[in-house]
């Protein structure tokens, strides 16, 4: 039990930490940019807040906000193993035995010699 609750515990922390990014993160952002200057004191903070919360409650700026940050996700380089085309599952695949199929291939047929009917009489 000792490693369940530890194991509990760690991703608990983990958790925590994610929760309290997001805030760190919009105080990052605005302190980087230009504008910021404007902000002369926390009730400049607080009206800039409002006027966010109203812009939210419109489904286009959400809309707009999420594909503005989707573009900008999509041209981070990417990490790890990159994923397979959906052209490429549709692709047929290797042959389930391919020596048989080379052989197949590489090995000229016999050939026959033509049947005749009326010689076989």
């Amino acid at each position: 039990m000792p490693d369940y609750k530890e194991a509990v515990a760690t991703l608990q922390q983990q958790l925590d930490s994610a929760k309290q990014a997001l805030p760190r993160d919009v105080a990052a952002a605005v302190a980087t940019r230009d504008w910021s200057d404007v902000l002369r004191d926390r009730f400049d903070v607080e009206a800039l807040i409002e006027h966010l919360d109203q812009q939210v409650k419109d489904s286009a700026f959400i809309k707009q906000l999420q594909a503005a940050a989707d573009k900008e996700r999509s041209q981070q380089r990417q990490r790890g193993r990159p994923r397979k085309q959906a052209d490429a599952r549709a692709e047929p695949t290797a042959p389930s035995k391919p020596l048989q199929n080379f052989i197949r291939r590489a090995v000229p047929k016999p050939a026959t010699e033509p049947t005749n009917a009326t010689t076989a009489s």
